[in-house]
């Protein structure tokens, strides 16, 4: 076992956080989310990293226990206190979906065949010990976000977490830019920092067309864009309404452009069409609703002139990307382009855009036999979180899913008559990666996807604005 050097510094932290507060230990979980790459503890033998958030979460979650039990609430009475909240009724559905699954995977007597189409095998699913790891993950994402729901009842608590969330992801940008430069400038990538999980096949010396694709401090290039596509919906809505997040006007432009066009030049330069495919969502959706749907007399639409002006900050991060990769850098224009096809449009004819075709036709293979359920969380790994849900939750686990989604996303509609704004931001914030994960990342196990969800259902269900 061994305690990394960013371990060390957490858990410090951890132990200040869990002595001195509560909500200190939620704080620092909410900022290590977005550090997916990392590993505060390394255990060599079973090659498993304990990532900083579930450490993180977890000592938040056994801190609230004992000071409910100080407290003396009992878990009847914070059913009966929560029992109309419909986000928590459907993460406890979801949950109770995911137990199912399993159970009847481990009892069912008849194996699940299907045709491995990538090497042409037979495959056989059966009960193993994935089926007990991998649900862990992602009933401790579902347990927590239950606990937050009820936690987070205070608005201003809920600004608090945005913008940790926001401090982190700008940290992320920042970091992938630097690993990007690096990386042409001949300086070695200090990847026992924050890229040293030895659990997660890390892929920050991933290269397409000879192009440093730039990952941060996520696993891997897609997954550090479905970071960027949560924290630009909200930044975008907030400049585009034209609201002032610092003492004056120009200071709070200055802040906020400079996000974009952060979030922006690094998006490009993740090279993934996960993060091309966002932005486009992001800037048509963004542009219908406030030149025809935004609400006359508010911010949105008195301000609909500046969607010009993200249109022209859009080509500026654009023309400074190809400034810094062809002039300071040295990279061929052509590379570039050949680079961005295969990113898009050429995807399906590679050999990637096969292996998501051939995942998805896997995934209805084992759908077909376990159509309710599923083949038990772990069961199968497809490439996108739709398929992967069908093959391992069935029909029962994609219904409950999604109404945590229709719950959340319901919520911020119906919060458009108080502030118009973050109703939203929020609602982009959980339906722009709802959309990334469904199309190119399988996974669940993303806490600050989880916390997004948690932060836009409280912040709307709160009805008394506040400023």
């Amino acid at each position: 076992m061994e305690v990394t050097l960013i371990g060390w510094v957490v858990i410090a932290l951890a132990i200040y956080a869990f002595i001195k507060e509560e909500k200190y230990l939620l704080y620092l979980a909410v900022f290590f989310s977005t550090f997916t790459a990392t590993s505060i503890i390394n255990i060599e033998k079973s090659i498993t990293g304990i990532a900083p958030f579930y450490f993180l979460a977890g000592l938040w979650i056994l801190r609230v226990v004992i000071n409910y039990y100080k407290d003396k609430v009992t878990l009847r009475t914070l059913i009966k206190e929560n029992k109309k909240n419909k986000l928590i009724r459907g993460l406890f559905i979801f949950f109770v979906v995911v137990i199912l699954g399993e159970l009847f995977r481990f009892i069912a007597r008849n194996p699940i065949n299907f045709m491995e189409l990538n090497n042409n095998l037979k495959m056989t699913i059966e009960f193993s010990s994935s089926n007990i790891t991998q649900p862990i993950y992602l009933l401790f994402m579902v347990i927590f976000s239950m606990l937050l729901c009820v936690r987070l009842k205070n608005k201003e608590e809920i600004k608090k977490i945005v913008k940790i969330f926001i401090a982190s992801t700008i940290f992320a940008l920042i970091w992938g830019l630097a690993q990007f430069c690096m990386y042409y400038l001949g300086v070695e990538y200090p990847a026992n920092l924050f890229n040293n999980n030895i659990s997660g096949l890390q892929l920050h010396f991933q290269m397409v067309y000879g192009i440093k694709r730039v990952n941060s401090i996520a696993l891997e290039p897609s997954t550090f864009a479905l970071n960027i596509l949560q924290l630009l919906p909200l930044i975008l809505t907030l400049w585009l309404a034209n609201v002032k997040i610092a003492k004056t006007k120009r200071k709070s432009e200055i802040i906020m452009v400079t996000i974009i066009i952060l979030a922006l030049m690094v998006a490009v330069l993740t090279t993934s069409s996960t993060a091309y495919v966002g932005i486009t969502l992001i800037v048509v959706i963004l542009t219908i609703y406030i030149l025809f749907f935004s609400v006359k007399g508010k911010e949105l639409h008195n301000n609909k002139k500046r969607v010009i002006i993200f249109y022209l900050i859009g080509i500026v991060s654009l023309v400074i990307v190809m400034l810094l990769a062809i002039r300071v850098f040295d990279i061929y224009w052509g590379t570039l382009w050949d680079a961005f096809k295969d990113m898009t449009i050429n995807k399906t004819k590679l050999d990637s855009g096969k292996e998501r075709a051939n995942a998805v036709q896997m995934a209805f293979e084992i759908f077909k036999q376990a159509p309710m359920v599923g083949a038990g969380w772990g069961s199968f790994r497809s490439l996108d979180m739709l398929t992967n849900l069908l093959a391992n939750t069935g029909i029962l686990g994609v219904i409950s899913f999604f109404y945590i989604i229709y719950t959340c996303i319901k919520r911020t509609i119906l919060y458009k008559e108080y502030n118009e704004i973050m109703a939203v931001g929020l609602g982009l914030m959980i339906i722009i990666p709802t959309i990334a994960l469904s199309i190119s990342i399988p996974d669940l196990v993303f806490g600050y996807y989880w916390i997004g969800i948690v932060v836009a259902y409280n912040y709307c269900d709160i009805t008394e604005e506040v400023e």
